[in-house]
This record gives C-alpha cells, structure tokens and sequence, in this order.
C-alpha cells in the first residue's frame, strides 16, 4: 500500500505542472454522486446517549500521544427501545487535548462489530466524537453546535464531505470521582466510510501542492473555507484535509475537517496564525489560488443556488438566539461579497496566491 502512495505522489509531483488548471467547472450534479450513507448518518435527528465509563478521571488523565484503550458501555435513548453497546474509549486529538485549552478532550469511540447488526452502529467501527472543551460553561456547547453546522454546509455543497451527527451526551463515572455531566457532541465519518461513500479511496499523498488537486473541488473548498472564516488548513501539509480519488489517473479531491479555528465558529481559545496578518479569526482571507473571474463566479453562482438552504439550516438549529443571528450575519455577509463584482475582486481576485 506504501508503494502506491508512493507512485501515486510521484506521478502527481512530476507530470501534473504540465496539465492546463483552466479547465471546465463539473456539473452541479457530479458534486453530489454518492453510495449508500450508513445508518448514523443517514438522518438528522439529535441523538439521545449515555455513555458509562468504568474510570472516566483516568480517561481525562489520559493524554499522551499513545492513549490506552479505556471500558465503557454506550447507551442509545430510543423511544422504542435501548440499545447497550461495550465500547472501549480513548483521548484524541493535539490541541484540544491539551489541558491548558480543554478540559474535557475529544474522544475516540471503538466498537465491537459483532454488537452493531441491525442497530443505527451498523457499519461502524472506530468513530471521532468532538465533545464540548470546557465542561463548567455553557457556552462551550453552542461552539460545539457552531461546528456542526459548519460540516453540515459542506455537506450541502458536496456529497464528497464527512457526514456528522448530532448528540446530547451524558458522561457517567461508574467510580462516582466526577458529576454526571451532560452536553452536545457530534459524531464524524470515518474517512474510508466517507471515501467509499463518493466511489473514492482515501489516500495519503504529503507535500501535494494544493493547485494539483481537482480544479473544482480545490476551487469549492477555498471558497467555503473564506466562508466560514477558516485559515486554518493545508493541503501540502495535509493539516486538516483529506484526500479521496477515484481512478489513479485522477486528480485527488481535497475534503477539508476541523472547523472550530473558524469565524463563524470563533471559540476564545481560537487565534489565526500570525503569518496571515489578520487580529482575529472572524476576519476572513482567500487562501485559493489567482483563477480567472469567471471561474470564481461559477462557484459563486454555485453557492448562491444553496443559499436558503444554509440559512434554513440554521434557523431550524439548536443555536441559542445570540449564537443564531451572529451566525446568519456572517454567512449573509459573505453572500453579499460574493454577489457584488467589485468585492469579488477586492476579496478573492487581487489576493489570489501566485503559483511558484
């Protein structure tokens, strides 16, 4: 498997630069070419769980960069039934691991495949749960919501995203050392379930300059990343992207994760990278390449066509009032720009990056 990446990542670091970038934008209907969504993730409704830890202090203690595997049993909340699965839990993640910025650390759920037939589990194996940070202040949830939402619109902009799901979870200790404590979470696809989803597979290929990926979907994930207010991403460094292909002779698609360094996100411990030159992330910078104007305004005319739909988005979200209209005034704002020629080239065309 190595050596195919290892091909792969050859074939595009020296025979791509000679292929033309201008090429035609897809139709909106290739963005949307799917397999079958497993049943976590084939509805929206929020999740009910309860998940009991055998030692949930020792899980938090946790931290290193090899975490053991810890016992829990996950409880589903039906209203026809209860499902039990045994589970074993580990601290993931870099820095909301950190104790200095969260006290309460992503999780990573490993379940046993022989207890997930015919149940919303089936299909699964190891699941990301991003948890709330800091358990003593509310606000904390509305962050985790805020970047729910976040993957959600990309999701109404392409089917090559990762799924998520919503939950209110309540953490028990069996041991009685920590309170019961309940707050939102969500669930996120596995890269390979999301890559075989979209006909894809996932590969690793580091260092691929981001201008050799495919033109539209590099294109769609810079123009969401502006978006939300995102600089926090790399395709060379593959910091917080993945990348899916469907025939080896095909440039790979970007799918980018991890939003919460956003703007429309924008948790205090949320600081851009000083080499942007921008004071806050809620400031949002065009971090694509220089593409002709008419390229740029497909996308944008693209978008546009989602726009009810991302606003219903949040106006039927568990948002509090406040977390809501902040929300719907960033995105109106950008739909805005993105409509007025003169701030497309002031936002997108003059800061467009240059190819080496």
């Amino acid at each position: 498997m190595q050596e195919k990446f290892f091909i792969l990542q050859f074939f595009y670091l020296c025979f791509l630069p000679g292929i033309v970038l201008s090429q035609n934008l897809p139709d909106n209907d290739s963005v949307y070419i799917t397999g079958a969504t497993a049943p976590l993730f084939s509805s929206n409704e929020i999740l009910d769980i309860s998940i009991y830890f055998d030692d949930l202090k020792a899980l938090k203690k946790d931290l290193s960069d090899n975490p053991s595997t810890h016992k829990a049993q996950l409880l589903i909340h039906n209203p026809d039934s209860e499902n039990i699965f045994n589970i074993k839990v580990s601290t993931r993640g870099i820095f909301r691991k950190d104790p200095s910025h969260c006290n309460f650390p992503p999780l990573k759920l490993d379940f046993r495949k022989q207890e997930l037939d015919n149940t919303i589990f089936e299909d699964q194996n190891r699941l990301k749960l991003v948890t709330h940070c800091r358990s003593g202040n509310l606000e904390y949830d509305q962050f985790v919501i805020q970047e729910y939402l976040a993957y959600r619109i990309y999701n109404i902009l392409t089917e090559k995203s990762f799924r998520v799901r919503l939950a209110r979870v309540t953490y028990i200790d069996n041991r009685h050392k920590i309170k019961d404590l309940t707050r939102y979470a969500f669930l996120i696809e596995d890269v390979d379930d999301m890559a075989k989803r979209n006909c894809c597979t996932h590969v690793d290929l580091n260092n691929i300059p981001q201008n050799y990926t495919d033109y539209f979907f590099e294109n769609l994930v810079s123009v969401f990343q502006y978006m939300i207010g995102n600089t926090d991403w790399s395709v060379p460094g593959m910091h917080n992207i993945k990348l899916i292909m469907e025939k080896p002779d095909h440039r790979p698609v970007p799918v980018p994760y991890d939003f919460d360094f956003s703007g429309i996100v924008n948790p205090p411990y949320a600081v851009p990278n000083a080499k942007f030159g921008i004071e806050s992330v809620d400031v949002r910078l065009f971090r694509g390449y220089e593409r002709p104007i008419e390229d740029l305004q497909r996308v944008f005319d693209y978008i546009l066509t989602k726009q009810d739909e991302i606003m219903r988005l949040y106006e039927n979200s568990p948002l509090s009032l406040e977390q809501k209209k902040r929300a719907m005034d960033y995105l109106d704002e950008f739909f805005m720009i993105i409509s007025d020629e003169e701030l497309i080239k002031k936002e997108f065309v003059s800061v467009g990056r240059k190819y080496n």
